[in-house]
């Protein structure tokens, strides 16, 4: 991203678009998770696209200013990748500071949304850890 870092509303824009994004991941992937009544194996079908997930949210995580709803949004898709693809995830997070430092970021907010939603995708990790 090369945006000026004085420009306010171009950053807020950016930080809105992340948000938007990795928001329609996380529907995508519950959406196609869920639905049990589906003919296809609907994790294999989302099984190549799993390491761009990861590749962005450790993009957002390494942006210093990145919102804290982008960190919120980010422990959401991360924890439920987790909890969906389990062992599977590890090799794809596994020595990523953005990760850790995302997690511990949230775990940190003062927005009571952010911190639910870190603690619970750092539990999540550590299942498959």
């Amino acid at each position: 991203d090369s945006i000026s870092k004085t420009d306010y509303e171009m950053l807020e824009y950016l930080n809105e678009l992340r948000e938007a994004c990795i928001e329609s991941y996380t529907g995508i992937v519950q959406g196609m998770t869920e639905d049990k009544s589906s003919p296809f194996d609907s994790k294999a079908l989302l099984q190549p696209y799993l390491a761009h997930m990861i590749s962005f949210i450790e993009h957002i995580a390494l942006d210093a200013d990145h919102s804290d709803s982008n960190t919120a949004v980010c422990c959401g898709l991360l924890g439920d990748l987790c909890r969906i693809y389990g062992k599977q995830l590890k090799s794809l997070v596994d020595n990523k500071p953005g990760i850790t430092q995302l997690l511990g970021e949230g775990k940190q907010s003062k927005i009571s949304k952010t911190k639910k939603l870190a603690l619970w995708a750092a539990r999540e990790l550590r299942k498959i850890q």
